[in-house]
């Protein structure tokens, strides 16, 4: 928060104070019924496909602690500091934090260029078994392009969460982007939403 949020003016915490609960969207599930928000139903729908005891349930749960659906909109969980997991936050915050790893934001650089070329340098290879056998590549703790993450450019890097939310940045477009939302979507890498925006960012790039 010192060091990041704060120099940059982003509206992210992990670790919500409780004078900024008002301000938070509730999560609602995938299904056309969760009208009073109260299933989030995106992990139970994995877990019926995988089996409660597979490995990349065990991962969106943290080992079984938030499979609870309730836990994604309790004041405890987002209180507490849990950086894989409890992150809150608005798109433009987001993005202005993967700005600042590939150049500067107001003068502020979160990583210098040698940094970020290290961090979206690609570290593994072959699919992941913990994701469902996906093509699914990382980086120094984030995603890189594969034949499944198709996102711009090469060297393009971020993360996706719970639902379909994602930060990413492409350093030969000079363009980051966050995406958040509240009804949470099916799927590991983003969803069809979000995408949908970020093609209509390139296209603006192509036109410009």
């Amino acid at each position: 928060r010192e060091e990041i949020a704060k120099p940059l003016g982003c509206d992210f915490w992990i670790g919500l104070p409780e004078d900024k609960e008002p301000r938070v969207a509730r999560l609602v599930g995938t299904g056309a019924d969760d009208d009073d928000g109260s299933r989030i139903d995106a992990i139970a729908a994995v877990e019926e496909y995988v089996g409660p005891d597979a490995m990349v349930v065990q991962a969106l749960t943290a080992g079984g602690a938030f499979r609870d659906g309730g836990a994604w909109n309790s004041r405890a969980l987002r209180a507490a500091e849990v950086p894989a997991a409890a992150g809150v936050g608005d798109a433009r915050s987001v993005a202005r934090m993967y700005a600042a790893c590939i150049g500067e934001v107001d003068g502020f650089r979160v990583l210098d260029d040698k940094a970020s070329e290290r961090a979206r340098r690609r570290r593994t290879t072959g699919n992941d078994i913990v994701l469902l056998d996906l093509d699914l590549q990382f980086g120094l703790g984030f995603i890189v392009p594969s034949t499944l993450v198709t996102l711009g450019g090469p060297n393009g890097f971020g993360h996706f969460g719970l639902g379909g939310s994602m930060g990413w940045a492409d350093p030969d477009a000079e363009l980051a982007f966050g995406y958040v939302m509240n009804r949470l979507a099916l799927g590991i890498t983003s969803d069809e939403r979000a995408y949908r925006l970020v093609q209509a960012c390139y296209d603006a790039i192509a036109r410009a």
